[in-house]
C-alpha cells in the first residue's frame, strides 16, 4: 500500500534558501513583481495607473510599496494560505508572472520574520509569516483597520 513521504521541519528553511538566496535581494525581487502584476491587472482593465514602486532597505529591515490594487482581509490571508496553491491569478489568465503559489510566502520565510501590510478599499490589512520554534512555516491572524 502507498503512503506519503513526509520532511523533517528543516525542509522548509533548506528549500527556502536554495531558491531566494542568503541575501535579501531576491525577496525584495517577488514584492516588486508582484507589484508589477498587481499594476498590470489594473491597467489589463483599462485603468490609468502611476505604476510607482518604492523600494527601502537597511540593514534593520525595509519594503516594497506600490499604489496597486491592494489585498481584502479574505485575499491576504488566502494567499497566505498555503504554499504551492493556486493564488496568482494565472489560471484565470490574469497578465502576471506568478506560477507556482510560493513566491510572497518563500519570500517573507527567507527573511525569517516579515510583515505584509495591504491597504484595499481604505481598510489596512496585515499577517506575519514567520517560523515557529521547529521550523515549521507559521503565520499570525490577519488584522484589519480602518486606514
Amino acid at each position: 500500500m502507498p503512503t506519503i513521504i513526509t520532511h523533517d521541519q528543516r525542509y522548509y528553511k533548506r528549500r527556502i534558501k536554495s531558491s531566494m538566496g542568503e541575501t535579501v535581494v531576491r525577496p525584495l525581487i517577488e514584492c516588486i513583481t508582484n507589484s508589477t502584476d498587481s499594476y498590470n491587472r489594473i491597467l489589463n482593465k483599462g485603468e490609468e495607473i502611476s505604476g510607482e514602486i518604492t523600494i527601502f532597505h537597511t540593514k534593520k529591515g525595509g519594503y516594497v510599496l506600490d499604489q496597486a490594487e491592494g489585498m481584502s482581509k479574505d485575499q491576504l490571508w488566502k494567499v497566505t494560505e498555503k504554499i504551492g496553491g493556486k493564488t496568482s491569478g494565472l489560471d484565470e489568465d490574469e497578465p502576471v508572472r506568478g506560477h507556482f503559489g510560493i513566491g510572497l510566502k518563500e519570500a517573507a520565510l527567507a527573511l525569517e520574520k516579515t510583515r505584509i501590510i495591504s491597504i484595499k478599499d481604505g481598510i489596512l490589512n496585515e499577517v506575519t509569516i514567520f517560523f515557529n520554534d521547529q521550523g515549521e512555516p507559521f503565520r499570525d491572524e490577519t488584522i484589519s483597520m480602518r486606514h
